[in-house]
């Protein structure tokens, strides 16, 4: 963007957990830092103060999926899917798509969108 940036960083991800597997076991994806201008609220963290270091921010959902994982007071943050095949479709019955989560700074804006 004009005043604000993004980094993706390159850490481990794991993004294969089962529908089987425990209530805790979660999915991660990539580290995404923000950092810069924030006056329009475009670096996601609810309020309107410049970032001048990489700084986290929290998920999409608010947390909502951990707090409906019994996972209340943990510190989550916005994780990007890497690179992957899926099915898509009802029932994940569908064709297999390769996609990816990117994040894109914009003039005074920021956004988070899946590319096949």
């Amino acid at each position: 963007g004009s005043t604000h940036c993004a980094a993706v960083m390159d850490n481990i991800t794991k993004t294969n957990t089962s529908s089987k597997g425990s209530e805790n076991e979660t999915n991660w994806g990539a580290d995404v830092l923000f950092w810069g201008g924030n006056e329009y609220y475009q670096l996601g963290t609810g309020k309107r103060t410049n970032m001048n270091i990489p700084t986290y921010i929290g998920p999409l959902d608010g947390g909502e999926g951990d707090a409906n994982k019994r996972r209340k007071g943990e510190m989550h943050r916005l994780c990007l899917t890497p690179k992957q095949t899926v099915r898509i479709g009802q029932g994940g019955k569908g064709r297999k798509v390769t996609l990816e989560q990117k994040v894109e700074c914009g003039r005074l804006v920021s956004g988070v969108y899946s590319a096949v």
